[in-house]
């Protein structure tokens, strides 16, 4: 059925062709529907203390690139993550910030990361990598995001694009434990 897709009817292909399906080929063929878990998130409604919770709004776009084995965050549970956040500025791709590989600390639901990455991490699981799309009301806001050495300035309510691994959550996963289903 793949060669019929690939093979036009008069039985000759251009090598330009065979060399664009080749790592298709390689790889055992076109790859299936993804089964990664997706959505979109809510608003939260209310904050921890039971006020109303103006700044969790809703509205960022995730996909599971990798689903975790370990616990899930709790709002004020002390996690650790690897981050990338990238914008795209006038046809630019902007790295807005990286841990090149190494877990940063925060307190998860209590606005210490931008709204839409505590929005988006809701639900994973230790050892998951998830990708985000955030609104731009959810990432700098009104403020945008002044410019750096390396950096350009974004512009308010500019969208961001995160690449999240949910590394620990000290407390609630065996840390001798993690990482050994990854083997």
């Amino acid at each position: 059925m793949l060669a019929a897709f690939l093979v036009p009817k008069d039985g000759d292909i251009s090598r330009a062709t065979a060399l664009r399906f080749l790592p298709v080929l390689a790889l055992g063929g076109f790859a299936g529907p993804s089964h990664a878990e997706k959505g979109v998130t809510t608003a939260w409604k209310t904050t921890p203390a039971g006020d109303e919770d103006e700044i969790h709004t809703g509205g960022v776009e995730w996909e599971d690139v990798k689903v975790g084995t370990g616990s899930t965050p709790q709002i004020g549970d002390q996690i650790g993550i690897q981050y990338q956040i990238k914008a795209f500025v006038r046809e630019r791709e902007i790295t807005v910030e990286d841990t090149k590989g190494k877990a940063r600390d925060f307190r998860f639901g209590t606005g210490q990361m931008l709204p839409g990455m505590d929005e988006g991490i809701r639900g994973m699981k230790t050892g998951g990598v998830r990708k985000m799309r955030i609104p731009g009301n959810l990432a700098f806001g009104e403020k945008g995001l002044p410019s750096a050495p390396g950096r350009a300035a974004l512009p308010p309510y500019s969208p961001v694009e995160a690449t999240v691994t949910l590394d620990f959550i000290p407390g609630s996963d065996a840390v001798y434990d993690y990482g050994e289903s990854d083997v």
